[in-house]
């Protein structure tokens, strides 16, 4: 069975290959091979639902791999074809892979085989509907500047209206790690928030940290501040570098901020909570901290 999903595999790689390259367009390795799958996944989705062998694990495959609306997009057209019951069996008895391979998916792929934190490394964009005026959006929604000038973007009620920061589409439930590179001399915010954070308005219901639905890291050249609930922390470590790694385990509630500086990981801070909502990354900016930057890496 493991030969069969490896030519399902192949002849969906070959499908994609052969559409324009300009439609993957800064797409890392993983995400095209999560997409290759999404495909294989989606052909036999229908088929599986026909066979009461099917134990729910499968289709918990099958659902994990249409939450995504950037893969949903970028696939195109499923071709559909009928299956014999000897197949469905097959695909049955392959539901321990299936499950494997699910892990993989949710985690990054190929990097699981890195030891410590970066094994969860997860890819991350910006919700432009978010980013307040004061901020610009790059390099694919993958970076965001702090500008001087009003950004002329159309109102929207996830956008924050006092405070210059802006929230990542996705959401973290299980673990996650990403790194970012950031710049200025003045607070920039490195946070995570509940999606039910209060966009319009100033107050500590708004900003990063301020409130009990978010945590930050407040950098500046010289020195790190944890906040959270209104309350800030002066913390004893010192910048090594401009680069900072985060990673949530969001079931066990835990949330580590980390210094890295060339291949070393080193710990900043760490928290133990319990966390009541899917996590949002964030990134924000102190109100004079114009030409400050952070980029997701």
């Amino acid at each position: 069975m493991r030969r069969e999903l490896l030519c399902s595999h192949n002849s969906v790689f070959l499908g994609l290959k052969n559409r324009r390259s300009a439609d993957f367009k800064g797409w890392n390795l993983d995400q095209i091979r999560k997409l290759q799958w999404i495909v294989i996944l989606e052909e036999v989705k229908s088929n599986l639902k026909e066979s009461p062998q099917v134990s729910s694990p499968w289709y918990s495959v099958c659902e994990d791999s249409e939450a995504d609306p950037a893969f949903t997009k970028k696939r195109g057209p499923i071709k559909r074809r009928s299956w014999s019951k000897q197949e469905v069996h097959a695909v049955v008895k392959a539901e321990p892979l299936a499950l494997k391979t699910r892990d993989c998916l949710d985690h990054g792929g190929e990097t699981r085989i890195t030891a410590g934190p970066r094994k969860y490394v997860c890819f991350l964009t910006l919700d432009p509907n978010t980013a307040h005026t004061h901020l610009i959006l790059s390099e694919e929604n993958r970076e965001v500047k702090s500008v001087r000038e009003n950004q002329p973007y159309p109102d929207h009620p996830d956008r924050f209206d006092y405070d210059p920061q802006v929230l990542c589409r996705e959401s973290v439930c299980g673990r996650c790690y990403w790194e970012i590179d950031w710049s200025g001399n003045d607070d920039v915010f490195i946070s995570v928030s509940y999606k039910s954070i209060r966009r319009k308005g100033r107050g500590v219901e708004c900003e990063f940290g301020s409130s009990a639905q978010s945590w930050s890291l407040i950098c500046d050249s010289s020195s790190f501040i944890f906040s959270h609930n209104n309350t800030r922390t002066v913390l004893p470590v010192k910048p090594l570098n401009r680069r900072i790694g985060v990673f949530v385990d969001h079931s066990a509630g835990t949330l580590i901020f980390y210094n890295i500086y060339r291949d070393t990981m080193s710990l900043i801070h760490s928290v133990q909570t319990t966390f009541t909502e899917p996590l949002c990354p964030g990134f924000g900016f102190g109100f004079l901290s114009y030409g400050s930057s952070v980029k997701l890496r």
